[in-house]
């Protein structure tokens, strides 16, 4: 099946909507001259619209929805403000599944849940938003570990997807077999996924043929099917050969296996440069192992402990193998983070401390600032927002001044909110794809949009682990050690931690789908340069801070607001009272600025912070969001329009680079 939204006819109406959205007798002018009024248009813009909200791209899918409704308006031009006009219910779906998948892709599953629960039980409203809402319930739950509550999602999903088309019935069927399996239904999931597989392949969806097969290669792996999982996962590769979780399984599966040539070869096409996170952890792996730097029976141990829910007992298991392993960096590091993940913070902080005196692989190094900024951002949760996004970009130079200081005796500490890495599930064809948004600028300029053909998609954060095809199945050992097929994160205790590379979500995008799911909590960004820093109020900016940040009282100095005598007694005193206030609420208090002076300086604080942060390609990110009274009002609050303010520090950029 061709995909609908490629046709000329589609993209010529939908490319002259963005251009003249704004403009209502324009668009009026436009749907005049559709023969149909562009009715059939909309029943395309609605495959369009699900295929976006599934896979969470939620920029793209607010501008479809926008055109939809520009259409709805102009044939029920006087239904507007009517309670349940065909225009009405689609805004109000839009808006319950915005915030409800936003919610559930940071990781706060209980509030997206309960957006999405509105629209499920709405009487009236589109199937297609609907379908969605009923999809993504069914994640969210099944994420929350309420499989019944999940299973009734799915199932709901599957009836409408009927009514839709192949693409949405194999979705279905694949988060259907998805939570059967969970349920330990494994027959009915079988069935399910090869279902999905099935009409994927009649369809001509090759990534979701893709998806299925290595959906179902992941199920039959912990069936201890090998040669058929491994069939299965090689299914897969050919489906989609630019794909690298087949191969990043396989990967795995040979070097549990012993077959570390085989191990090796497989990953060779996806190992030019830049490599992705998982590929380039996976290769590392291997090699350690050959060079014997590594055992491989700690290596497989590794694989498999890295996919376990983060549990004391996991945390336990972790420790006995990394004592006496010490030299094995990357478990170290996941040691600290599953520390981190069931609330011991003093411990997690004390190796991640250590670690950060260590010369460190790029990837391991961004992740130990991450540990270290999101520790500084709890530190600081219930301080203003510029004292937590300052803490957080200090964090891992502070961390590091302090590297020859004795090892510290780890104690337990009260349980604290968890962090939980960002393990987006793959869904057939409409997995989230962060990497298939459109690019930065179009996003944020979309009356400039003109391509409409959707990008391939690629993987976030694989769950699975992959094979290539024509490769040879291996002779078990003795006892080998499973891989989990389902690397699913734990149940969180209270919040979690919706983290990532920036390789695939850049900053700008991560920006402005925290501005679109109006989330509230502190975003901590690494690199190579350090620590960045911006914390969000309701989807607006509140505060930024990089390693390169003007002080703030440059900023003042340079608008002539404060001279420096002035500057200096306010900063001997800020030394003097040890209570890391910052330099800007001290000026208040003396009353040697105006508020609006500072509210200025902060403004140009944060846009510099943010312009240094859009450059980085490379490194990770984590958010964390807030709950009520975690923050502390501060003296001067930013409320900075973050699309606004992304427009002004991308033109500034491009500028700059020309």
């Amino acid at each position: 099946m061709d995909d609908p939204t490629t046709s000329e006819g589609y993209v010529a109406l939908r490319n002259a909507l963005i251009a003249i959205q704004d403009d209502v007798s324009a668009v009026h002018s436009v749907l005049s001259a559709v023969s149909d009024g562009g009715a059939g248009w909309v029943q395309t813009a609605y495959f369009e619209l699900r295929r976006a909200l599934v896979q969470g791209q939620l920029k793209k899918a607010e501008t479809v929805g926008r055109l939809i409704a520009l259409i709805l308006e102009f044939k029920n031009p006087d239904d507007v403000d009517v309670e349940l006009s065909e225009t009405r219910l689609h805004r109000e779906g839009m808006r319950s599944l915005e915030e409800g998948i936003g919610a559930i892709l940071a990781q706060d599953n209980l509030t997206g849940l309960s957006h999405l629960e509105a629209l499920t039980e709405a009487v009236y409203g589109p199937e297609s938003l609907r379908w969605v809402a009923w999809y993504w319930l069914a994640r969210g739950a099944s994420d929350e570990g309420n499989l019944e509550r999940a299973m009734k999602a799915s199932q709901e999903a599957l009836l409408l997807a009927k009514g839709l088309d192949d693409q949405a019935r194999a979705t279905s069927l694949c988060r259907l077999a998805d939570v059967e399996f969970l349920r330990t239904e494994y027959d009915g999931a079988l069935e399910h996924a090869t279902e999905a597989a099935s009409i994927f392949e009649k369809t001509g969806d090759r990534r979701g043929l893709a998806v299925a097969a290595l959906a179902l290669a992941r199920m039959l792996d912990k069936l201890d099917r090998d040669a058929d999982a491994l069939e299965a996962a090689r299914r897969a590769g050919e489906a989609d050969p630019d794909w690298e979780d087949p191969v990043v399984y396989l990967s795995q599966r040979a070097l549990a296996w012993g077959d570390l040539e085989e191990a090796e070869s497989v990953l060779e096409p996806f190992l030019s440069e830049p490599r992705s996170p998982e590929v380039d952890r996976q290769a590392r792996l291997v090699e350690a192992v050959r060079t014997e730097k590594v055992p491989r029976g700690v290596a497989v141990d590794f694989l498999k402990l890295r996919t376990q829910p983060a549990t004391d007992e996991t945390v336990e298991a972790i420790e006995v193998l990394w004592h006496e392993h010490r030299e094995f960096l990357e478990l170290r590091e996941l040691l600290a983070w599953n520390l981190v993940k069931v609330g011991r913070e003093e411990e997690a902080s004390a190796h991640f401390k250590e670690m950060a005196s260590q010369d460190l692989e790029p990837e391991i190094r961004a992740s130990v600032m991450l540990g270290l900024g999101c520790l500084a951002n709890r530190q600081f949760k219930h301080r203003q927002p510029g004292a937590r996004v300052h803490a957080a970009a200090e964090a891992f130079s502070r961390a590091s001044e302090e590297s020859s200081a004795a090892e510290r005796e780890f104690d337990d500490t009260d349980v604290t909110p968890e962090v939980v890495d960002v393990q987006v599930a793959l869904d057939a064809s409409f997995e989230f794809d962060p990497e298939a948004l459109d690019d930065a600028v179009d996003q944020l300029t979309i009356h400039e949009e003109t391509d409409l053909t959707p990008p391939p998609p690629k993987p976030v954060a694989p769950m699975i682990a992959a094979a290539t095809p024509g490769a040879p199945t291996p002779a078990p050992p003795s006892t080998p050690p499973p891989i989990p097929a389902d690397a699913r994160p734990a149940k969180p205790r209270s919040k979690a931690v919706f983290t990532g590379s920036l390789q695939l979500f850049a900053v700008p995008d991560l920006l402005d789908f925290l501005a679109t799911s109006r989330r509230t909590g502190t975003l901590v960004i690494t690199s190579e340069h350090g620590i960045g820093a911006v914390h969000m109020k309701d989807g607006f900016i509140a505060g930024a801070a990089a390693p390169n940040s003007t002080n703030m009282g440059d900023l003042l100095l340079k608008q002539e607001a404060l001279t420096e005598d002035r500057l200096r007694e306010a900063v001997e005193k800020q030394k003097a009272e040890g209570s890391n206030r910052l330099l800007g609420s001290i000026l208040l208090e003396l009353g040697m600025v105006e508020r609006e002076q500072l509210r200025k300086a902060l403004d140009q604080q944060a846009r510099g912070a943010l312009r240094e942060m859009v450059e980085w390609t490379s490194g990770r990110f984590a958010f964390e969001p807030d709950r009520n009274g975690d923050e502390a009002p501060g003296e001067i609050e930013l409320n900075l329009d973050t699309r606004g303010v992304l427009l002004d520090v991308l033109r500034a950029y491009d500028e700059a680079n020309k």
